[in-house]
């Protein structure tokens, strides 16, 4: 009778160990699946941004030649479909980079002239604007920049 009582309990401890096993194998295979949705929820978000992006990046074109436009024609319709354009990128989360008058920054701007001034180093003239959605620059802005006068 003993016999057959340790043959149980040996029986059971197996099965318990298994039990544990599988159910450690369970639980990193959840963690794995959890982990691809995750992993695969932000691909497609990338996915969506990168393509969308695209799209503005167009678009912004569309409103440098407005802008252009606007130098030359002075037309209230001209500056409302503009004002509205501009809306509507902003609403996608597109925002013009500052950068006029400020210290270069290549992050944000590329240089495609220089000029004598006083400061270093200083945007003087903005040839084309810069854009950044959603705190990543879409396109540098270029620039003019101040070379410092030698005495």
């Amino acid at each position: 009778m003993n016999k057959k009582k340790e043959e149980l309990s040996k029986k059971v401890e197996e099965l318990e160990s298994q039990v544990k096993e599988l159910k450690e194998k369970y639980l990193r295979a959840l963690a794995d699946y959890q982990n691809l949705l995750r992993r695969l929820e932000e691909e497609k978000k990338t996915v969506a941004f990168e393509a969308s992006s695209q799209v503005i990046r167009d678009f912004l074109e569309i409103l440098d030649d407005m802008e252009k436009a606007e130098e030359f024609v002075r037309d209230k319709g001209l500056v409302l479909v503009k004002e509205k354009f501009r809306k509507m990128l902003e609403k996608w989360g597109v925002k013009e980079i500052e950068v006029e008058g400020k210290i270069f920054d290549p992050e944000v701007a590329e240089v495609i002239d220089t000029v004598e001034g006083e400061e270093e180093n200083k945007v003087v003239k903005v040839f084309q604007k810069g854009y950044k959605r959603d705190g990543k620059v879409m396109r540098v802005a270029k620039v003019q920049v101040s070379k410092k006068v030698k005495s």
